[in-house]
C-alpha cells in the first residue's frame, strides 16, 4: 500500500506509460520528470507491476501492460503467417527504435511467447 501522493505519482506514471506506449521513458527520465530519486522511481515502477498496470522489459524499460498486450497479439499474428522474423522487420512492424524493440523482443521471450534463433524469432510452440 501506498501513501496517498505516492499513490497520486504511481497513477500519473501509469497514465503517462499508456501514452507513451511502445517509447517509454528510461528509468532515469521517468524519476527526473516525476521529482523523485531513481530508487523511488524503481520502487514506484515494481508497484506498477506488481498492479500489473505496467511490465518491465529488459533494460529496466517499462511498458504499460495495454501496449505490451496488443503488440504481443500483433507479433503473434505476424509469426503464425510469416513464420519467423528478424529484428529489422520487428522494428518496421512495431514502429519503434532498436532501443526498445530488442528489450520487446526479449520480453517475449522471456515470456515464452517467442524463441529465438540465431537473429530470428519463431513462435514458441507448446511453450
Amino acid at each position: 500500500m501506498l501513501r496517498s501522493a505516492d499513490e497520486a505519482l504511481a497513477a500519473r506514471i501509469a497514465a503517462e506509460a499508456a501514452a507513451a506506449g511502445l517509447e517509454p521513458p528510461s528509468l532515469k527520465e521517468w524519476a527526473s520528470r516525476s521529482g523523485v530519486s531513481v530508487e523511488r522511481a524503481r520502487e514506484l515502477m515494481a508497484y506498477l507491476v506488481r498492479q500489473g498496470r505496467i511490465v518491465r522489459a529488459p533494460g529496466d524499460l517499462f511498458f504499460d501492460r495495454a501496449a505490451i498486450d496488443a503488440l504481443r497479439e500483433r507479433v503473434v499474428g505476424y509469426l503464425q503467417q510469416h513464420g519467423a522474423i528478424g529484428t529489422a522487420a520487428y522494428k518496421s512492424l512495431i514502429g519503434t527504435s532498436r532501443r526498445t524493440a530488442v528489450p520487446l523482443m526479449e520480453l517475449f521471450d522471456e515470456e515464452r511467447t517467442t524463441l529465438r534463433r540465431g537473429e530470428q524469432r519463431a513462435l514458441r510452440r507448446g511453450g
